[in-house]
């Protein structure tokens, strides 16, 4: 994406077109050490089955090597139902999900429908902007 910038940017004011690549590749070298530190912190969660509110983890799980055992919403937007909280509590058992995943609010909302969702491990996330919290057991 950083390069269909500068390369659109390059288009629409090539007088400036050195500045835009001297910062693509500041940024993208900037990036790719951020890659290469996150791959090794996050080297304990390859393998780890989760479970989140929202499918919005499915990148961050691919990239990581997670498992996706499931999501609280039915869709997105549409809250879970009675019988699908059984289901995927009953999955969250028998596949031994040990982490879930979820923005602090959904969070709540979760651990006040199912009773199983207390004395989890809980990675809540907040927006990006803002910076994110490290897992916590409720």
């Amino acid at each position: 994406m950083a390069r269909a910038m500068a390369d659109g940017l390059t288009r629409n004011y090539p007088e400036h077109a050195t500045t835009f690549k001297k910062n693509l590749a500041v940024y993208l070298q900037t990036l790719d050490a951020a890659i290469a530190r996150w791959q090794l912190e996050a080297a304990p969660l390859r393998g780890v089955k989760f479970i989140s509110y929202h499918p919005d983890m499915i990148y961050f799980a691919e990239r990581f090597g997670m498992e996706a055992a499931g999501t609280i919403e039915i869709r997105p937007g549409v809250d879970p139902t009675p019988g699908h909280i059984v289901a995927l509590e009953e999955r969250m058992r028998r596949e031994a999900s040990s982490l879930s995943c979820a923005n602090g609010t959904t969070r709540l909302a979760w651990q006040r429908r199912s009773p199983s969702a207390r004395g989890r491990s809980w990675w809540s996330s907040r927006p990006w902007w803002v910076g994110s919290q490290k897992h916590e057991t409720t």
